[in-house]
């Protein structure tokens, strides 16, 4: 991921991650970083919430314009609550 993301900035297009897991996503090396604090497979939100999947996707966004310099990082705001409306049901159920 970061090697190709150096590779297009490298051509001078800008790019950015959004990861929930930015400390890992940082050690790759990646230009610009947003990092989120929602379950792996739901980086954008729940499934189906199209308010708060667009709300992410234009925070971040708008993080790639305002990001003047490689290497910077932000985190969104957004906190994961009720994770456990997502558990599997077991297959007894």
């Amino acid at each position: 991921m970061g090697l190709v993301q150096r590779e297009i900035e490298a051509a001078g297009m800008s790019t950015i991650t959004l990861s929930p897991m930015p400390d890992w996503t940082q050690a790759m090396g990646v230009p610009r970083l947003v990092g989120v604090e929602y379950p792996l497979g739901l980086t954008v939100g729940r499934p189906g919430d199209k308010v708060m999947q667009t709300a992410v996707l234009r925070d971040t966004l708008r993080a790639l314009v305002e990001m003047e310099q490689p290497g910077e990082v932000r985190y969104l705001p957004y906190k994961w609550v009720d994770c456990l409306l997502y558990t599997s049901p077991s297959p007894r159920d």
